[in-house]
């Protein structure tokens, strides 16, 4: 065992080995890897790999917001956020031994980073929410102390050349004015941050601010306007988007592929369908551009995308781990 940086020549043996470990219903692509793994505001990431006989056989990868200003500026004292990004081990290679030792390492490192709880899975550069259901039940996680939350949360998927186009059609929202659904262009942007601070001022705030960080384009975001403010949003990916389309494991959906989440309406303004037209809109987006296969991902309102034909496509356990400081 030895810490590696993941670009120092390693990230193609890393891509392969991660491939065969996961199977093939999941991407892990070298480009995948090295997107997941840029700098993000505000985190820590450190990776670690395991060796045998030259060669790379494992690897951990964990990352600490040690900057909580950044994730949730209303608890900025707030212990750092720790994640087990990825783990995994060659085939060839698993019950030796270097699964458990890579997990321990990460841990004590999130432990290092002052971290008093280790999530795995659920990121900020996320390659999964959490453990897949369909990989087991994690028990070689829970016997290294992790637990599971009591629900499950979900990929939902849909084929949109299949939905009917009333679903896609406004709902009357009971409004004295229609709600207006357009893309964000750059002159959005102050709105959209307004919108964000006032209703969603952690993650999805972050992650906002991160994807422009990152040169995402702004029109990846659909906005909801009421009365001349924004009241509601979604993001979309597509094939071209900064965020890897990777990351939602498409692979037995049809092509083309694209995805939609997160998705949010103001508090003052729930209950009155805004949230089922702000999803009409994003999908009639996606559909204009081709998409069929979609994954709405990390979710548990199963009920509310049933309404647009969207149904469980990926179950993860939520697994996490108290650290002692």
């Amino acid at each position: 065992m030895l810490p590696n940086d993941l670009y120092e020549g390693h990230i193609g043996a890393v891509a392969a080995l991660t491939q065969r470990a996961f199977g093939e219903q999941f991407d892990f692509s070298a480009h995948f890897l090295t997107q997941q793994t840029r700098p993000c505001i505000g985190l820590r990431q450190a990776s670690q790999l395991a060796w045998a006989n030259g060669q790379v056989v494992g690897v951990a990868l964990a990352s600490a917001m040690t900057d909580m200003r950044q994730l949730d500026p209303a608890h900025p004292d707030a212990p750092p956020t720790g994640w087990v990004d990825l783990i995994a081990v060659h085939l060839d290679h698993q019950r030796q031994g270097h699964g458990g030792r890579l997990l321990d390492w990460a841990t004590d490192w999130l432990r290092a980073q002052g971290c008093q709880k280790a999530w795995l899975g659920a990121s900020i550069r996320t390659f999964m929410p959490g453990y897949p259901a369909q990989l087991g039940d994690g028990a070689f996680f829970r016997r290294r102390g992790f637990a599971a939350l009591d629900r499950l949360c979900c990929d939902v998927a849909c084929d949109l050349a299949t939905l009917s186009p009333d679903r896609l059609t406004l709902p009357d929202a009971g409004q004295p004015t229609a709600p207006v659904i357009r893309p964000l262009s750059v002159a959005d942007i102050p709105d959209l941050l307004v919108f964000f601070r006032r209703e969603f001022p952690g993650r999805w705030r972050y992650e906002f601010e991160q994807h422009l960080a990152d040169g995402g384009r702004p029109s990846d975001y659909t906005l909801l306007w009421l009365d001349g403010a924004v009241h509601g949003f979604c993001q979309l990916t597509f094939a071209d988007s900064a965020r890897p389309l990777e990351r939602y494991y498409m692979r037995g959906l049809p092509r083309p592929w694209g995805q939609l989440g997160a998705i949010g309406v103001s508090a003052s303004v729930r209950g009155r369908q805004l949230g089922r037209a702000i999803l009409a809109g994003g999908l009639a987006r996606l559909r204009e551009a081709g998409v069929r296969g979609c994954v709405i991902d990390w979710t548990d309102l199963l009920d509310f995308y049933a309404k647009f034909d969207f149904k469980v496509y990926r179950h993860y356990l939520m697994l996490h781990k108290p650290l002692s400081v």
